[in-house]
């Protein structure tokens, strides 16, 4: 196998074009590739999904994607892309008088405020529905029950001590 041929596995997010296609970017850096966004200013080369995978990858998930060089080094062919997951904790934080619940995992973190005004923060059933669509948390059926548990918890905790 020449230096080419050889497969690269890359943690990517893809995205749609103005075409509607789904694609996604890889940059060089440090002599290994990485995923990137469109706009970033170093180069960068295209990735393109096999049609085997055109149905299945959503934009904007984490994918951890197993790439092959196309002709001309014109950029590349995603053949296999599986979701990343990542595990999800839960924590009862009580910073001040404003006691929350966060639900972390990756690099994100989810917030339940039940004294807030905005429902995107304190509607628990909100949260529950959006923690349950996500395709980047493992065992996401538990990690939904056991917040609302916490949440509903922290909510009677909170009714009591107002």
């Amino acid at each position: 196998m020449n230096k080419t041929a050889k497969k690269i596995i890359v943690n990517l997010k893809f995205d749609r074009n103005a075409d509607g296609k789904i694609v996604g970017f890889v940059t060089k850096y440090n002599g290994a590739w990485h995923g990137c966004r469109a706009e970033e200013s170093r180069p960068k080369k295209i990735v393109l999904l096999d049609i085997s995978l055109t149905d299945v990858v959503m934009p904007g998930v984490l994918y951890r994607v197993g790439l092959i060089p196309m002709r001309e080094d014109r950029g590349f062919v995603a053949i296999r892309a599986t979701p990343v997951q990542f595990d999800a904790f839960i924590e009862t934080v009580f910073d001040g008088d404003i006691p929350h619940i966060e639900v972390k995992f990756g690099n994100k973190t989810i917030v339940y405020r039940p004294n807030s005004s905005m429902s995107k923060y304190s509607d628990i059933d909100r949260i529950a529905s959006h923690i349950l669509r996500r395709l980047d948390i493992r065992n996401v059926y538990e990690v939904t029950q056991n917040f609302l548990i916490a949440a509903n918890t922290l909510k009677n905790y909170c009714l009591k001590t107002a």
